[in-house]
């Protein structure tokens, strides 16, 4: 489990930093540049063009990079994406990919708990509650940017139920 974990791990930091490089390229291009230049007319902030362009820039990667990891992540490790959520107490909860019973989030960015907690505790109460009526017995997060990997088990640790706290069915993996 823990070579295949690896293996895993260096396949997708491989593909997401061919991603990167294709990106930075693609950013270079005219057609990029025209793209941001159209979408830039209907912005309505007060934003400069060149601050507006590093956040659309980020973002763009962003989704561009999280996509990539839930795709390669999928082909590795099977599972697949689910086409509804579940309902919470804090709305809906879409998971990217389920795998016999298992919930799996795929973060390819740093992960913190402050930036997290409402997905986390979506998570907590779906296992506390068991909302998915038994389809859904265990959550893992399988991260590739790095995670604040203590304090979120503490609090995940802090906010299951008694009968859930020692059967190990919320699981962080730092790749």
């Amino acid at each position: 489990l823990e070579n295949a974990t690896k293996t895993t791990g260096e396949k997708i930091k491989e593909a997401i930093q061919k991603k990167l490089d294709d990106i930075e390229k693609e950013f270079l291009s005219d057609t990029f540049k025209d793209l941001l230049t159209n979408k830039f007319k209907n912005y309505k902030g007060l934003l400069s063009f060149d601050d507006w362009t590093q956040r659309y820039k980020t973002l763009y990667k962003n989704r561009k990079i999280g996509k990539l990891t839930e795709d390669e992540f999928e082909i590795l490790e099977g599972g697949l994406k689910p086409k509804k959520g579940i309902t919470t107490s804090d709305g809906k909860r879409y998971f990217d990919n389920v795998l016999e019973g298992t919930a799996r989030e795929v973060k390819s960015g740093p992960i913190t708990l402050s930036g997290s907690k409402q997905q986390i505790l979506k998570d907590i109460e779906n296992l506390n509650n068991d909302l998915t009526n038994g389809q859904i017995k265990m959550v893992e997060w399988h991260c590739f940017g790095g995670v604040d990997k203590q304090e979120i088990e503490i609090f995940i640790e802090n906010n299951l139920n008694a009968e859930l706290k020692n059967k190990n069915v919320f699981k962080i993996i730092n790749y």
